[in-house]
């Protein structure tokens, strides 16, 4: 996975997600933890989330979801 970095999940990463899953849980709505942790990270670094699984980040306001390749 050349070119690509990896970014650790610190505090404010923690903040984020667990914001998201308040937000998430007083719509009505569903989100799983691994995917707001994954969501806040892109939010947290103002970058596009590439995914397979676009319909899991649907909910999530201000998350830029760029459906990925074929598995």
């Amino acid at each position: 996975m050349e070119g690509l970095a990896t970014v650790p999940v610190d505090a404010h990463v923690g903040r984020r997600a667990g914001l998201l899953l308040s937000d998430a849980k007083a719509s009505g709505l569903t989100v799983g933890i691994a995917d707001a942790i994954i969501a806040a990270t892109a939010l947290m670094l103002d970058v596009p989330l590439l995914t397979n699984n676009v319909r899991h980040y649907l909910s999530i306001p201000g998350l830029d979801v760029v459906k990925g390749a074929p598995a």
